[in-house]
């Protein structure tokens, strides 16, 4: 689309992505001339990698390193202690070094990463038709009666089949008489 003259805020629309990752295409297509007939015979991995190659991050020395697998393993002991909590842990103890810490979201990453490498994820196998997850969906909303312009609450109770990925979700309209609908979606 920059290779026809469409601006990078119309290329950042229609490619769902930031203004960022296009201005640095725009720049990679202008400092190596890329062309319409270098793309066409090239496939998205070949883009990637000769444009666009992944940068391996080393480590830095100026941060505190968590012991991962020790949260893996009290992760696993006690299923509900939220991961934040371990993250505080590791802010605490990395006081005492005058580190640098790792914020909660790369803390986050680090802690999904290493629980993939010891296989320490809980997969949840599920047989179709044998449980179904059911929940309200967040606060209930308004709807205004077009006649008499009385506000009544709607609830939405959402149930998700977890083999199929079915959602059924049911409207309750509390006025003076309740109605329910129905609407199912794949």
């Amino acid at each position: 689309m920059r290779l026809k003259g469409v601006s990078q805020d119309r290329v950042a629309g229609a490619a769902r992505c930031s203004k960022r990752d296009v201005a640095r295409a725009s720049r990679v297509i202008r400092e190596h001339g890329v062309t319409m007939e270098t793309l066409m015979g090239m496939g998205d991995a070949q883009v990637r990698e000769r444009w666009f190659p992944a940068k391996p991050r080393e480590a830095d020395g100026s941060y505190a390193q968590p012991d991962m697998d020790s949260y893996v393993e009290r992760k696993g002991t006690y299923r509900k202690l939220p991961v934040k909590f371990l993250w505080y842990d590791y802010r605490r103890k990395a006081e005492t070094t005058g580190l640098r810490t790792y914020s909660y979201q790369a803390f986050c990453r680090m802690f999904a990463l290493r629980c993939e490498q010891l296989d320490a994820t809980a997969r949840l196998e599920h047989q179709p038709g044998e449980k179904a997850f059911i929940d309200w969906c967040g606060d209930c909303a308004h709807l205004t009666d077009p006649v008499t312009g009385r506000r009544s609450k709607v609830q939405v109770l959402v149930t998700v089949l977890p083999c199929s990925g079915l959602m059924l979700y049911c409207f309750n309209v509390c006025w003076a008489g309740s109605a329910v609908f129905f609407r199912s979606v794949g």
